[in-house]
């Protein structure tokens, strides 16, 4: 290999690349200064490095760096807060990317690979990149095998989570039960807690069980290993579902407690994607009451997360939400509306939950009945075709005009 570059050598040696038009150096809106290659100079030198015999020890050194800056989360957030974190993410997407790649291709970095791709899946939720988390998430386990049952469990989590959001329920179940098999194994009640909520989900809102009571004992047995684990995320998740469980029969009087309690428990834990998902069901529970203005205040902070975070799903979910209740008031926008959620959906390439298209359903008749159709389908399309940043503004002005 060649000579070391001793630490003060660096910038000199950037600042001459940076003359030579081989590197840029840019500023972002939060004043990072960040050095980077061209393209074409990347893949270049990309090429180069894989022919030689350096390539190796580089690239592993590469692979422990992405590790390590993912892994920074708490210590990032509590400086610089969660959207600056979600922020410097996504900056490093393709590097970690990369990263990935080398790591998956190479049995002695394989773990590490794994590591990285379980690090990284938070950036991948909130952006809402579940497909492309699937997909490396699959390639790590899959090149994983002496991985610990630990570190399996929570992978075969991870997996469980996204192919239910993605309402892929048979698979989802699967990937839970072996996360139930893995987490026993690791003897961590908290792991085994998440995989019972994802497999009572999948089999609750994929139907596959004849009666409900196996769901429903999913879901309390869940809540109790969450509180044996004394773990807030866990006890906002599992409350989370019980919420859904009875929400989705309308017994609002049961499904609100759980509501509750999941939303103060994600708080606790500083988890805003919980929190969003909390947010909503409470939201929900109060516009079927009546409660029209506490409902919105609900949404509002909803949203105002969504917009930090850059959450589509839970902002297309607060648009509908928004939908129903403009029905009261203005046909137009809750049409508007309607087609917002509809193109945040299309762009992360998900469906509506099954479980929620009755309401859907309900909704958009609502609307359509009473508009001529081309005024509904003008509306709409005006709604799918406005970026996540507009929509957000938009729903969180429609709450403000609401008195």
């Amino acid at each position: 290999m060649n000579q070391p570059i001793e630490e003060w050598e660096v910038l000199d040696l950037l600042t001459a690349l940076v003359d030579k038009s081989l590197v840029v150096f840019e500023t972002d809106e939060n004043g990072v200064e960040r050095y980077r290659l061209l393209e074409s100079v990347r893949q270049y030198s990309r090429d180069r490095l894989l022919e030689s015999e350096e390539a190796p020890p580089l690239y592993n050194r590469y692979l422990e760096y992405c590790l390590y800056f993912t892994q920074q989360r708490k210590q990032i957030i509590e400086s610089e807060g969660d959207a600056r974190w979600v922020a410097r993410l996504d900056k490093e997407r393709e590097n970690i990317l990369s990263a990935l790649e080398w790591g998956t291709d190479n049995p002695d970095t394989a773990i590490h690979a794994l590591q990285l791709a379980s690090a990284y899946r938070e950036f991948w939720l909130t952006r809402s990149l579940y497909t492309e988390a699937r997909e490396w998430l699959s390639r790590a386990l899959a090149h994983g095998a002496e991985a610990s049952p630990f570190m399996k469990a929570r992978t075969l989590n991870d997996l469980a989570y996204i192919s239910n959001l993605q309402c892929d329920y048979v698979i989802a179940a699967d990937f839970a039960a072996r996360g139930m098999e893995q987490a026993k194994l690791a003897g961590n009640d908290r792991l085994y807690a998440f995989a019972q909520m994802f497999l009572a989900w999948a089999k609750e809102f994929g139907k596959q069980v004849e009666t409900l009571d196996e769901v429903a004992g999913l879901c309390l047995e869940a809540r109790e290993y969450a509180l044996r684990a004394n773990d807030a995320v866990a006890l906002a998740s599992s409350s989370n579902l019980l919420c859904s469980f009875y929400f989705y029969r309308e017994d609002y009087e049961n499904a609100e407690p759980y509501a509750r309690e999941s939303v103060e428990a994600a708080r606790k834990a500083n988890d805003p994607f919980s929190e969003e998902a909390s947010l909503d069901f409470l939201g929900a529970i109060l516009i079927r009451k009546g409660r029209i203005e506490p409902a919105l205040d609900i949404y509002k902070q909803m949203l105002i997360s969504c917009q930090v975070q850059g959450n589509r799903r839970n902002t297309a979910y607060a648009a509908y939400r928004l939908a129903e209740i403009y029905t009261r008031r203005d046909l137009v926008v809750a049409a508007r509306l309607m087609g917002a959620g509809d193109g945040l959906l299309e762009a992360i390439r998900i469906t509506i939950e099954p479980v929620e298209q009755p309401f859907y359903d309900r909704v958009r008749a609502t609307i359509e009945s009473a508009l001529e159709p081309a005024v509904f389908e003008e509306a709409r399309r005006a709604g799918k075709r406005l970026p996540f940043e507009e929509i957000v503004k938009n729903c969180l002005s429609l709450i403000d005009a609401w008195e």
